[in-house]
């Protein structure tokens, strides 16, 4: 049978290892989370991942020589002209 344990904002499940899938070897500990913030979080895991793209993109042109470097938006014009 499984266990229950609160915690003050958690809920801890133990489900012994035979009412598992026999795939499952090891004990395993399981999350249960809201369905609408399961959604929440995966969009945030896809922006970090998105985040993550856009950065190793600008750091290899930046490695390329592909960008420049300015300290003001007026040097920027003055460098593209």
């Amino acid at each position: 049978m499984a266990k229950v344990n609160k915690g003050k904002e958690t809920l801890i499940l133990e489900i012994p290892r035979d009412l598992l899938l026999k795939k499952i070897s090891h004990d395993k500990k399981f999350i249960l989370v809201d369905a609408e913030e399961y959604k929440r979080l995966l969009r945030l895991v896809n922006e970090l991942e998105d985040v993550q793209q856009k950065i190793i993109h600008g750091e290899r042109e930046y490695q390329e020589g592909k960008t420049i470097v300015v300290d003001s938006p007026r040097q920027l014009l003055k460098d593209c002209r």
